[in-house]
């Protein structure tokens, strides 16, 4: 009947028994070309997708007070300006390769790709976004390695210490978060600000695993301590520039005094070139002059022998 319908204009009733689907629930394909699945991964595709998505960052914040240390007071006014930076930059980066989230762009695991892309050329974005990703975090360690290349002193690993943990505390301790006024509601906060020094991060950890946990560890660092190391580091760079203002000036008044002498001693050569040119050209000039007198006064005793001699005759 089916067959003939183009001839007859009668249809045929196809019952629900008949209908086949080809494809599983679990599959995300057309939901009038999919059947619930009776396998295991139907069961936990079905569970899961009971489950609501959460936000990983609410208004709460968890702080590991493993990564408090005495001496990062010194790096918070430094570290949320530096943050801010690197949240701008990880906000164009995210657009400029079209993620949605911190989390895929981190992790390589994307869940909404965009539009364009087809099956073939998802394997090349997800390498691209990795390799973005490396460059982006060693960018940034290198931001925070910057200050100590030169420097030598024997504090050294506890000033790395104590400026990753503020790197820390700017991002995920509560009164940093709440109170941030860089931020409003239509930009989002990121956190994987710190991880780009896991490895700093990590050892902090374990060195601080065994101590007892103190009330001042989750406690917010007061703002005079702040306020207090600021003042510090300006004195201590404007004290650095004068110093080398002193050293330039020194500088350029000893090359100043030895040009003044090279140029006193150019002189003297001078000088002296001159007058031993002057004595020689007036040495020359005599011997000249007595060589032309000798020829004339021989001349003069010839003409005076002559005459005499015709005298004589």
């Amino acid at each position: 009947m089916s067959l003939d319908f183009a001839k007859t204009g009668l249809y045929a009733t196809i019952y629900s028994e008949f209908h086949e689907y080809p494809f599983p629930d679990f599959m995300e394909e057309n939901k009038l070309c999919t059947y619930t699945s009776k396998k295991p991964s139907g069961q936990i595709y079905r569970i899961s997708s009971q489950i609501v998505g959460k936000q990983y960052v609410a208004n709460y914040c968890s702080y590991d007070p493993r990564l408090f240390t005495d001496d990062m007071y010194k790096y918070i006014a430094d570290a949320r300006k530096v943050k801010a930076k690197y949240d701008h930059s990880l906000r164009l980066v995210l657009g400029r390769y079209t993620v949605r989230t911190e989390i895929e762009f981190i992790s390589g695991h994307i869940l909404h790709w965009p539009k364009y892309l087809s099956m073939k050329d998802k394997p090349r974005f997800i390498e691209r976004i990795r390799a973005a990703y490396v460059k982006f975090k060693n960018d940034w360690r290198q931001e925070f390695e910057a200050e100590f290349l030169n420097y030598c002193g024997q504090d050294l690993q506890s000033l790395i210490e104590a400026k990753a943990a503020a790197w820390y505390y700017v991002t995920y301790h509560p009164s940093e978060y709440k109170s941030d006024v860089t931020y409003n509601s239509t930009m989002e906060r990121y956190m994987s600000f710190p991880w780009v020094l896991d490895d700093y991060i990590v050892s902090i950890a374990i060195i601080n695993s065994t101590r007892p946990r103190e009330e001042r560890f989750f406690q917010a660092v007061s703002a005079e301590m702040i306020k207090n190391a600021v003042k510090e580091t300006a004195e201590f760079l404007f004290d650095s520039e004068d110093e080398d203002n002193d050293s330039d000036d020194d500088s350029e008044d000893e090359s100043s005094s030895e040009s003044e002498q090279e140029g006193q001693l150019a002189d003297v050569l001078e000088d002296n070139t001159e007058n031993y040119t002057i004595e020689q050209e007036h040495i020359q000039d005599q011997g000249s002059g007595d060589r032309y007198n000798t020829g004339t006064q021989e001349e003069e005793e010839l003409v005076i022998s002559v005459k005499l001699s015709d005298l004589i005759m």
